[in-house]
């Protein structure tokens, strides 16, 4: 008996290889667009973080002045970032006058830590420098001309800023430095590029031709691992920092280039 149905072709299922590689393609070219998205989000919202302690740490800075008629600056067994702890609603440093020896301290404050910093923890005593904002030592070389420690050898007051304080930098980020062990494990990473004060060869006296130098021709320390409680404006951000000449020299660390430096895509914070 002959069936007067006819064969239908079956329904196709799944993709071709053809489809396949294309859905990858398009899925691939949207992720690359996707994630640079979310990273630099991610880093628009940490930079944001970055100027908020700033900006605390400033209020600090004006409240201190205000109260004291100066801006802080060095003191006996005390530095800045103590100073103005109790403008920050912190729990003070307290100190051995006569030891130097530090008998309580707070553990990491958030103020004092850039998130953008991975090794950044905020704790502002100890080994290691673990703190992401430093004052302004001016145009270094012990000239004393910065915010931090004026001409006259005083704690700076607002007369003394004769530029306007709103033209003046009196802090800026600057990458973290942990303790001489691991640092000096890890010259040549990457991430501890612009945290190390690195040396020229020769001292130059000349600052734009020292920091040249430094750019060019420094290189890592041998074994210790110099650590400066400032920063100045011998280099443009974001540059090597240098000890000018040999470390042993007299006038090498006193005409040092301390760069401000921060893991943000472009400048730092002031």
């Amino acid at each position: 008996m002959n069936s007067n149905h006819t064969s239908r072709p079956c329904p196709r299922q799944g993709f071709t290889m053809t489809e396949v590689l294309v859905s990858i393609a398009i899925v691939g070219t949207l992720m690359a667009l996707l994630i640079p998205a979310v990273q630099s989000a991610r880093e628009a919202a940490r930079r944001t973080e970055c100027l908020s302690n700033l900006k605390q740490l400033m209020l600090a800075y004006h409240e201190h002045q205000e109260t004291h008629g100066v801006f802080p600056g060095p003191k006996h067994f005390e530095n800045w970032k103590t100073q103005i702890l109790p403008y920050l609603e912190e729990t003070r440093v307290l100190v051995d006058e006569q030891t130097g020896q530090v008998l309580q301290s707070p553990g990491p404050i958030q103020t004092f830590s850039c998130p953008s910093d991975p090794l950044a923890t905020g704790l502002i005593s100890g080994g290691g420098r673990l703190w992401s904002y430093y004052p302004s030592d001016g145009s270094g070389g012990y000239r004393n001309d910065g915010m931090y420690a004026a001409k006259i050898l005083r704690p700076v007051s607002p007369a003394d800023v004769t530029d306007g304080l709103s033209n003046t930098v009196a802090l800026s980020e600057r990458l973290t430095l942990p303790d001489s062990l691991a640092a000096a494990n890890h010259f040549n990473d990457d991430i501890f590029l612009y945290r190390i004060v690195r040396k020229t060869e020769a001292y130059l006296a000349d600052p734009d031709q020292f920091a040249d130098e430094c750019e060019a021709n420094s290189v890592p320390p041998l074994a210790t691992v110099f650590g400066f409680a400032n920063f100045n404006h011998v280099q443009t951000p974001n540059r090597f920092s240098c000890i000018n000449g040999d470390h042993r020299g007299l006038n090498s660390s006193s005409h040092a280039a301390v760069t401000a430096t921060s893991m943000h895509p472009a400048g730092v914070n002031v």
